[in-house]
């Protein structure tokens, strides 16, 4: 939460804020920011697997979708809360092949406390390796029990 600029004269008045363990009660000069707040006062949201199923975003302006991917995935480096799963599917695992612009941010989360799977499927299909050892080839049928599993899926 975040407080507004306070004005001279302001009355102080109440607001009653839902939250899942019931009501809570805010002065009118606060801003409620529920992604955040929900995240801080109960911890963490569930499990979160992020599904790539691109080495892009959109599908114009080459070289543009590359960067965004890039950005997305720097982006979770950024998170207090980290997906307890990456899972590459499709075109998604061109971007565990060595020497990819993305496999410096790929490398360094799989440093990281969280699975990183890749369609075996895929692999097969595009002739490609996984250059991460930490990289598990599953099934497509794997990747699919695991999406239903999360309580919250990513896509960018």
């Amino acid at each position: 939460m975040t407080r507004k600029a306070e004005g001279k004269g302001r009355k102080e008045s109440s607001v009653r804020a839902f939250t899942f363990d019931g009501a809570v009660s805010v002065s009118d000069d606060t801003i409620l920011e529920p992604e955040f707040e929900l995240l801080a006062a109960h911890g963490h949201p569930g499990r979160i697997v992020v599904a790539i199923s691109d080495d892009r975003l959109g599908t114009a302006d080459d070289g543009h979708g590359e960067n965004l991917m890039q950005i997305f995935l720097y982006g979770l480096l950024d998170r207090m809360t980290l997906p307890d799963e990456v899972v590459f599917y499709h075109r998604g695992v061109l971007l565990l092949e060595k020497r990819h612009p993305a496999e410096a941010v790929i490398s360094h989360l799989c440093t990281l406390d969280l699975e990183m799977k890749a369609c075996a499927e895929s692999l097969e299909f595009y002739k490609k390796e996984p250059a991460m050892y930490k990289i598990q080839p599953v099934p497509m049928s794997e990747i699919t029990r695991d999406l239903l599993k999360a309580d919250r899926v990513i896509h960018p």
